[in-house]
């Protein structure tokens, strides 16, 4: 409330000298934009310990870089307050593609293509039992269509909010992983499940090397922001010793 004080005081005391409309609007812009700075002075100071999708970008990035684990007040200073909530960012200045978490596994089909546009059945059902397979000790699926530049993350059931992170991690070291590569390859289908599975290694390594360090630091891991609306689960059911029925 301390910037709207101030507001009011100046505007107390200039109110006896505003005679003319063109003063009057010219004060108001003044104090407009004084409120709106304010504003912006205050959300600026706000430092905020749980992990959203730019802090974690902001975050991740400069630990892959540095070896660092940046404080919340550390982030918070390189956190842009206008930013869009899908992009995925290395160190707050390099755009690497976008992110969509928590979406159905309808999403994830179309992401890879394999479903025919006619008829809605699969093309090819050699993909998804190898995802499955590479993320069967993970509370989530990964996929990034370059065609889109757009990376896909379903979430399973009882997926809780460190394993957001490690998703949002994944989705993030997998898009530097692929702006790295020939363009002309990053279509190839076992091409970009090998980077997939690469990555996904190396986000395990990073959270098993660094979560004591990140908690430290002074983040709460039991809160994050990532998924942010109610969006699909999906859980499996072994039928036998290697075959799963996917329930929506």
């Amino acid at each position: 409330m301390n910037h709207l004080t101030t507001c009011a005081q100046a505007g107390g005391v200039i109110i006896p000298y505003i005679t003319t409309p063109l003063i009057t609007w010219s004060t108001l812009l003044c104090l407009l934009m004084l409120h709106l700075y304010l504003n912006y002075k205050a959300v600026r100071a706000v430092s905020m310990n749980s992990l959203n999708r730019q802090r974690t970008c902001i975050l991740v990035s400069n630990l892959i870089d540095s070896g660092k684990v940046l404080t919340p007040l550390q982030v918070s200073q390189q956190e842009q307050i206008f930013s869009q909530g899908s992009l995925l960012k290395w160190r707050t200045h390099q755009q690497l593609s976008t992110c969509h978490i928590g979406v159905s596994l309808q999403k994830l089909s179309q992401s890879i293509n394999i479903a025919l546009p006619q008829t809605g059945a699969f093309k090819d059902f050699d993909v998804f039992p190898k995802l499955f397979a590479l993320f069967g000790d993970h509370q989530y699926i990964l996929w990034h269509d370059e065609r889109t530049s757009n990376t896909t993350i379903v979430l399973k059931q009882g997926a809780d909010t460190l394993d957001q992170i490690k998703a949002w991690t994944h989705a993030l070291v997998l898009a530097d992983n692929i702006s790295k590569l020939p363009r002309d390859r990053v279509y190839e289908t076992p091409r970009l499940l090998r980077a997939i599975g690469i990555t996904l290694d190396k986000t395990d390594l990073l959270f098993k090397t660094h979560l004591s360090a990140i908690e430290s630091a002074g983040w709460d891991l039991s809160l994050a922001h990532l998924a942010t609306r109610s969006g699909t689960r999906i859980s499996f059911n072994k039928l036998t010793h290697d075959e799963q029925v996917i329930k929506m």
